[in-house]
């Protein structure tokens, strides 16, 4: 059945009022400085920026990272920045191995490699493993824990697409999700790291679907337009035996339950309230006005 992308932006108007994103939104231009200095480090990192593969690294992954750094995450100091901005940049670079057959068979071995402490013949997947190793000096263990597992989950995700099976439980979509979107690494990022994750943690559950949901919503557009089906979306519309546009109206509502559910939880710290508002109004707008997912077509 083909999607009426006129009721896909009946949907998301909807949603953006519900969910009372206030036009224009905190957008910010990808801030040059931030990028420029993600290269420097980077570099220094160790990432070849010479090599074929990566140049996809350096070029729209690392330039969206900082955009997305910058706007979602602006809050955060600016070594919390440059450290979500690289690592942002290296998820994405992992997430889309299936476009770049060269680093497939690595990304298949990386969390066998980073248990084991070996290197990686890849600079970028050897950036990110000590990346990784190095939030135990950023966070809490528990924090640091909930970061590692989180990224390290994106790898094993990459590799379901080569399943080729056809999704069938509607539980499975979530599982998917869960454990592709690295939603536990982006819900502590949220929060200063002296603030004790007692005070978030029973918000995680609903921040997970947040940074899911959020996502799947506003990004349903481009991939739709680009024959994507490797998508919660997707997977939910197949599973459930329903249209694509329905199982979109199913994503905005569990997001909207989850963001009331987050601000009954944090309500008791003026703080934690402020660092999720600053973060959920920057994640809607960069998706928004980010042109990668083309909304401006449909008139956002």
């Amino acid at each position: 059945m083909q999607t009426s992308f006129t009721q896909v932006e009946a949907l998301l108007r909807s949603f953006l009022t519900r969910a009372e994103f206030i036009y224009p939104g905190p957008f910010q231009e990808a801030d040059e400085k931030l990028y420029k200095l993600a290269i420097e480090e980077s570099i220094r990192r160790g990432i070849n920026k010479n090599h074929e593969n990566t140049k996809p690294y350096f070029g729209p992954i690392l330039f969206n990272a900082a955009q997305y750094t910058n706007t979602s995450y602006g809050h955060l100091s600016p070594d919390l920045q440059m450290i979500m901005c690289i690592l942002t940049a290296c998820l994405t670079y992992i997430d889309d191995a299936p476009n770049h057959g060269y680093i497939w068979d690595d990304v298949a071995k990386f969390q066998h490699r980073f248990i084991r402490n070996e290197a990686h013949p890849n600079t970028v997947l050897m950036a990110c493993d000590g990346l990784l190793k190095e939030m135990y000096e950023y966070f809490g263990e528990t924090e640091a824990n909930l970061i590692v597992t989180s990224a390290v989950n994106v790898s094993t995700a990459v590799m379901f697409e080569k399943l080729g099976m056809k999704a069938t439980e509607s539980s499975y979509a979530d599982f998917y999700r869960d454990i592709s979107g690295a939603p536990d690494l982006y819900s502590v990022f949220i929060f200063p790291t002296n603030l004790p994750i007692s005070t978030y943690i029973q918000a995680i559950p609903d921040l997970r679907i947040i940074i899911n949901q959020v996502n799947d919503v506003l990004s349903f557009y481009k991939e739709e337009k680009a024959g994507d089906n490797a998508n919660f979306i997707s997977f939910l519309a197949e599973s459930q035996q329903i249209s694509k546009v329905e199982a979109l109206q199913v994503a905005a509502d569990r997001a909207i339950a989850a963001h009331e559910n987050i601000m009954r939880i944090l309500k008791p710290s003026k703080e934690a309230v402020e660092c999720y508002q600053k973060f959920n109004h920057g994640y809607m707008a960069y998706h928004i006005y980010e042109k990668r997912y083309k909304l401006e077509e449909l008139g956002f």
